[in-house]
């Protein structure tokens, strides 16, 4: 349905279009991202390999790109041991993304 509506002319293309590597190696703003390899609407074998610097396949990485999977957590849904989704005030990812934000201000940024 997305490909149709913005005029795609496969899933591909789309996926080109919408992925981010294209771009990535120009980021100079500290950017953590984190995926779950049990998220059910992502496919594992979309997530980048990145080893020694750069992807697998595809452009280096900037140095201020930080990439971490975690083998649960579904789909946005990292809750704290303490948690129970019915009662959710807070979630793993959000204690993770807090500490990345105090380091940078902490440490500053690599702005080049």
């Amino acid at each position: 349905m997305t490909i149709k509506m913005f005029g795609y002319n496969s899933t591909e293309e789309y996926y080109k279009d919408a992925s981010c590597l294209r771009l990535i190696d120009r980021i100079h703003t500290p950017l953590l991202c984190i995926n779950a390899i049990d998220d059910p609407f992502v496919d594992p074998d979309a997530f980048p390999t990145f080893t020694n610097g750069k992807f697998a396949k595809g452009p280096h990485a900037s140095s201020s790109v930080i990439l971490m999977s975690t083998k649960y957590g579904g789909h946005v849904a990292w809750l704290a041991e303490d948690q129970s989704l019915l009662f959710c005030e807070r979630s793993w990812v959000d204690d993770i993304c807090v500490r990345f934000v105090q380091l940078v201000l902490r440490h500053g940024t690599n702005k080049q």
